[in-house]
């Protein structure tokens, strides 16, 4: 009886660890690598700027408050930001954006593999 316990426990603690090791990100994310336009150096998306010349400007964007075009035939206008204009967006999967809709605008449903979406409406 010992022995049978001690093989299911062993079979049980060895498949336990084998789903530890296929349980992980394929493209896991950095805490904190700002996209450097100069550097040619590929590190899970962009490269990387040196942490010494990281620059409160490269977590800033400022226009999202202008309001985006709505004359398409939906109604509908986008403004995204991504880590081309915010660099300290580099390796996070984050995107801002703006959406602005006409009185009768349609926007369709859709989704986002892997990533979520936070809406607010202002007006």
């Amino acid at each position: 009886m010992a022995k049978t316990a001690i093989l299911v426990f062993t079979t049980l603690a060895l498949m336990n660890s084998i789903s530890f090791v296929f349980a992980f990100d394929s493209y896991p994310l950095q805490d904190f690598c700002v996209f450097d336009k100069a550097n040619t150096e590929d590190i899970n998306g962009l490269a990387c700027k040196d942490p010494r010349s990281v620059t409160v400007d490269d977590f800033f964007y400022s226009g999202l408050h202008i309001p985006a075009n709505t004359s398409q035939q939906l109604g509908v206008g986008f403004k995204m930001v991504s880590v081309q204009q915010v660099p300290g967006l580099n390796t996070l999967g984050l995107y801002l954006g703006r959406r602005d809709l006409q009185p009768n605008g349609y926007f369709p449903p859709h989704y986002h593999a892997r990533a979520t979406e936070i809406v607010t409406v202002l007006e």
